[in-house]
């Protein structure tokens, strides 16, 4: 058995697209919703069967959020992506494949490729924990990492993409900001994140970045030039 798993608050521009991408492919989703007040869990609830929403108020600790939906799947292996990610289908048809060899190396989490888009400027790419064993465990309240670490890495075609917008971005930079400084404070969000009013962003913390362009970034015009410099 394969389940999902996914922590969401004021989701509703996003979760759509991430449950229907990965429904086919998990026998269960389990959703944690951290106190949404806005469409989120109306959304979720109408995609399927197989979404079990759980509700747990979030205490600004990502690395504990994430372990609590980990706790409440049943699958033995848990696919785990945020609400902006999307996984394209040569990963999605080989869930199983890339399990069977994680098993086999004694991996406990698949990390496949993620491509990051910002208003359809290419940002990076970076291998990210998405698959993983059910005992695996997240760490640290931002910025979360897992534990145990033994780590399959798998490369393109096998990937995902993080697609967002630079207001998102601005919302999830002063959070991680203020959980640093231990404010437990959520930015402005009543209208859905980067879709409601705009950000003003707090300069007290490194977790917070101007926009500047940096070496590296690019303007694509289709999904199909991220992977052609």
């Amino acid at each position: 058995m394969i389940s999902g798993a996914i922590i969401a608050q004021n989701e509703e521009k996003y979760i759509k697209r991430v449950l229907t991408n990965i429904y086919d492919y998990v026998d269960e989703i389990i959703i944690v919703d951290g106190g949404s007040t806005d469409n989120t869990m109306k959304i979720a609830r109408g995609i399927g069967p197989k979404v079990k929403i759980v509700e747990r108020k979030f205490d600004f600790n990502f690395g504990k959020h994430k372990s609590f939906a980990m706790e409440q799947c049943k699958g033995d292996w848990v696919l785990f992506p945020d609400c902006d990610e999307w996984y394209n289908e040569p990963f999605l048809q080989s869930i199983e494949k890339l399990i069977e060899d994680a098993n086999k190396a004694g991996a406990s989490s698949i990390l496949p490729m993620r491509h990051t888009i910002i208003e359809n400027i290419f940002v990076g790419e970076e291998n990210q924990p998405r698959l993983l064993r059910k005992d695996v465990r997240w760490v640290n309240d931002v910025h979360e990492n897992i534990v145990p670490h033994e780590i399959l890495f798998v490369d393109c075609p096998f990937c995902m993409f993080h697609e967002k917008t630079w207001n998102r971005q601005q919302f999830n930079n002063q959070l991680y900001a203020n959980i640093i400084n231990e404010k437990k404070l959520r930015p402005g969000d009543d209208e859905g994140q980067e879709w409601g009013k705009k950000v003003a962003i707090e300069r007290d913390s490194d977790a917070t970045i101007p926009f500047q362009w940096k070496d590296g970034w690019r303007k694509i015009n289709s999904l199909e030039e991220v992977h052609h410099a």
